[in-house]
Protein backbone atom coordinates (compact mmCIF):
# COMPACT_ATOMS: atom_id res chain seq x y z
CA UNK A 1 0.00 0.00 0.00
CA UNK A 2 1.29 3.71 -1.00
CA UNK A 3 1.77 5.57 1.84
CA UNK A 4 0.40 8.95 -0.58
CA UNK A 5 -1.78 8.40 -2.68
CA UNK A 6 -2.53 10.46 -6.30
CA UNK A 7 -5.85 12.48 -4.74
CA UNK A 8 -4.10 13.21 -1.06
CA UNK A 9 -1.20 14.09 -3.05
CA UNK A 10 -3.01 16.52 -5.21
CA UNK A 11 -4.73 18.21 -2.40
CA UNK A 12 -1.21 18.93 -0.64
CA UNK A 13 0.00 20.49 -3.93
CA UNK A 14 -3.16 22.49 -4.14
CA UNK A 15 -2.75 23.59 -0.03
CA UNK A 16 1.12 24.53 -0.88
CA UNK A 17 0.14 26.77 -4.35
CA UNK A 18 0.96 24.19 -7.06
CA UNK A 19 -0.89 24.67 -10.23
CA UNK A 20 -1.90 21.01 -10.45
CA UNK A 21 -3.53 21.36 -14.13
CA UNK A 22 0.64 21.71 -14.95
CA UNK A 23 2.08 18.99 -17.07
CA UNK A 24 4.89 18.85 -14.21
CA UNK A 25 2.54 17.63 -11.50
CA UNK A 26 2.53 14.10 -13.17
CA UNK A 27 6.20 13.86 -12.94
CA UNK A 28 6.69 15.16 -9.28
CA UNK A 29 3.91 12.78 -7.80
CA UNK A 30 6.27 9.86 -7.85
CA UNK A 31 9.46 11.25 -6.62
CA UNK A 32 7.06 12.78 -3.61
CA UNK A 33 6.03 9.45 -3.04
CA UNK A 34 9.56 8.16 -3.09
CA UNK A 35 10.19 11.17 0.10
CA UNK A 36 7.16 9.81 1.96
CA UNK A 37 7.99 5.94 1.47
CA UNK A 38 11.70 6.74 2.95
CA UNK A 39 10.12 9.10 5.72
CA UNK A 40 8.93 5.82 6.85
CA UNK A 41 11.95 4.49 8.10
CA UNK A 42 12.10 7.40 10.38
CA UNK A 43 9.06 6.51 12.75
CA UNK A 44 10.77 3.91 14.74
CA UNK A 45 14.08 6.88 14.73
CA UNK A 46 14.93 7.22 18.45
CA UNK A 47 15.44 11.17 18.74
CA UNK A 48 14.47 11.40 22.42
CA UNK A 49 18.11 12.96 22.66
CA UNK A 50 17.83 15.41 19.82
CA UNK A 51 16.69 19.34 20.20
CA UNK A 52 13.82 19.95 18.24
CA UNK A 53 14.21 22.74 15.57
CA UNK A 54 11.45 25.13 16.09
CA UNK A 55 12.34 27.81 13.67
CA UNK A 56 11.80 26.82 9.80
CA UNK A 57 12.12 29.87 6.81
CA UNK A 58 10.36 28.05 3.97
CA UNK A 59 11.76 31.25 1.75
CA UNK A 60 15.42 29.54 1.88
CA UNK A 61 16.26 33.04 2.34
CA UNK A 62 17.49 33.03 5.89
CA UNK A 63 19.58 30.74 7.56
CA UNK A 64 19.36 28.09 10.19
CA UNK A 65 21.68 30.34 12.47
CA UNK A 66 19.56 33.66 11.39
CA UNK A 67 16.22 32.15 12.19
CA UNK A 68 17.60 30.66 15.63
CA UNK A 69 18.77 34.28 16.52
CA UNK A 70 15.28 35.92 15.58
CA UNK A 71 13.87 33.18 17.83
CA UNK A 72 15.64 33.83 20.54
CA UNK A 73 15.27 37.52 20.45
CA UNK A 74 11.62 36.97 20.29
CA UNK A 75 11.37 34.86 23.17
CA UNK A 76 13.71 36.85 25.45
CA UNK A 77 11.38 40.46 24.65
CA UNK A 78 8.84 38.11 25.37
CA UNK A 79 10.05 37.79 28.85
CA UNK A 80 11.12 40.91 29.18
CA UNK A 81 7.25 41.79 28.39
CA UNK A 82 6.03 39.97 30.86
CA UNK A 83 8.01 41.65 33.74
Amino acid sequence: MDLLDKDTFITLAKSVGLDVTDKHIDYLFPMVQAVFSNLRHLQGLNNSTMESALVFDVTGKKTQREMEEEYAAAAWQEEDDEE
